[in-house]
């Protein structure tokens, strides 16, 4: 768990004010984490943004419940910051929580448009994203990068269009190669299929009678 709230809490990375996500392949884990975490992207009020404050001291202490309750409460005080959501997505992946996270992430994305927060817009589309690659989604995956990069591209001062395209290649070569690989895949299913039904099973010698065998 430890190991997975360090991803977790650096899994949205800040370069310049914006946000960078990690260029892992869809099939491979992040990459290795500090434990420093991200600043908000926003400033909620007061009330929100000492919850908000608390709830990263937490997660950077590995103490998930008590990140939880200080993200939910920083939502309560501030309902129209999509920061803490976007962490509670984050909490909620880090426990494989998936379609909780998506929600969270979601939740994010539709404050940030509402409120025009272009900063945790990138991170949220880019967390949905990346959530959808973990599960293999590779559809989903592309198109909710092709979301980033349009808006990356439009926001530069806060995201990084190069990210999401590299993320794109990636799912693209690994379609190809599942292309590639299902005659394969589908000559080895037909043989586990043969073996299951005993089809290629060779038939048992003949079974001489007694009399026609002959003592030595």
């Amino acid at each position: 768990m430890r190991a997975l709230l360090k991803v977790m809490v650096t899994s949205l990375t800040l370069t310049a004010g914006g946000v960078a996500y990690a260029q892992t392949p869809p099939s491979a884990a992040p990459a290795p984490a500090t434990t420093a975490a991200p600043a908000p992207a926003t400033a909620p009020s007061a009330p929100g943004q000492t919850a908000l404050q608390r709830g990263l001291a937490a997660m950077v202490q590995h103490n998930t419940e008590a990140a939880m309750a200080a993200f939910r409460e920083a939502v309560t005080a501030d309902p129209r910051s999509g920061v803490a959501p976007l962490y509670l997505g984050l909490l909620a992946r880090s426990r494989d929580d998936a379609a909780t996270a998506m929600a969270q992430f979601r939740e994010a994305l539709r404050i940030a448009t509402a409120e025009g927060d272009d900063a945790t817009h990138a991170r949220a589309l880019a967390a949905q994203a990346e959530l959808e690659e973990r599960a293999g989604h590779w559809d989903q995956a592309r198109s909710l990068w092709q979301q980033f990069v349009v808006f990356a591209d439009g926001h530069s001062t806060v995201a990084d269009g190069t990210v999401g395209r590299a993320r794109i290649e990636a799912i693209g070569r690994r379609g190809t190669l599942n292309t590639e690989y299902e005659p394969v895949r589908q000559r080895i299913a037909e043989r586990l299929a043969r073996n299951a039904s005993g089809a290629d099973q060779q038939p048992p010698p003949p079974q001489l009678p007694p009399s026609a065998i002959r003592p030595r």
